[in-house]
């Protein structure tokens, strides 16, 4: 199995163990884009990371990764870290 399978596999069980309301992983997502991606977005913080907790690592860090990639795709470039 290939390196881009095995990450989307964890990318797909994340956004499945997210839940089946499109609130909950839009609420994930903006944490994560607000944390990572250096955007300002409105979220419920005790919300994600109660939702974070019901992934693994693997699949936390797939979404992580794959969120801060859309953004650089979009042409939204990231500032430089210290």
């Amino acid at each position: 199995m290939s390196k881009n399978t095995v990450a989307l596999d964890l990318l797909i069980g994340a956004i499945l163990k997210l839940g089946s309301t499109h609130s909950e992983r839009e609420n994930v997502l903006a944490f994560i884009h607000s944390c990572y991606c250096g955007r300002v977005l409105n979220y419920d913080l005790d919300l994600a990371l109660a939702s974070l907790k019901c992934l693994s690592e693997e699949e936390q860090h797939g979404l992580i990764v794959w969120a801060i990639k859309n953004e650089e795709a979009a042409g939204r470039n990231l500032p430089a870290s210290a």
